[in-house]
């Protein structure tokens, strides 16, 4: 959760090229392929060197993000940016990281309102959910697992409220 400005993020949900499964099979089989090349698939020494020295290129976490969801607080709505690169579409081996931008998702938003915390969390889940399904398209993969294990867990009406009182306090001291 950040705070800037009079905006807050809530969430990010990392959106990775490809899940983490099908990712590793695809490096298992350029390997395999690296190792037939060099005639050295059956030696093990060498398909063990071959996996450190792409060990780094290898890391999922790491080298799959080409996007993101941001969940944020704006003025008197909840706002929800999709950045991720406009069609362009990204090898799986590739060291570089692709250029994100906003891609300005129109009408993805709704009003705080007088909600409680158990309708903006439903309200929010709601929304990822819908964003997911209509803008991420397979083989991508929106880890959702953080989001929905910390979602619960958070009292977003508190942390809004508590903000406006920050802001209000900020302009008084201005």
């Amino acid at each position: 959760m950040t705070k800037n400005g009079s905006s807050l993020t809530l969430f990010e949900i990392p959106i990775y090229s490809m899940p983490e499964r099908a990712f590793k099979s695809k490096w298992e089989k350029r390997i395999a392929e690296l190792g037939l090349e060099g005639n050295v698939s059956n030696n093990e020494a060498v398909m063990q060197m071959l996996h450190s020295a792409l060990h780094k290129q290898m890391l999922w976490r790491y080298n799959q993000i080409i996007g993101f969801i941001s969940v944020g607080v704006r003025g008197d709505d909840i706002v929800f940016d999709l950045f991720k690169p406009a069609g362009k579409r990204v090898r799986f081996d590739s060291s570089k990281k692709p250029y994100m931008e906003n891609l300005m998702l129109n009408g993805t938003h709704f009003k705080i309102g007088e909600n409680d915390n158990a309708a903006l969390t439903l309200e929010i889940e709601s929304w990822v959910t819908f964003i997911i399904e209509e803008h991420i398209k397979r083989p991508a993969y929106a880890d959702t697992e953080l989001f929905y294990a910390t979602l619960d867990c958070i009292d977003i009406r508190r942390l809004i409220e508590a903000r406006r009182a920050e802001n209000r306090e900020e302009a008084l001291n201005v």
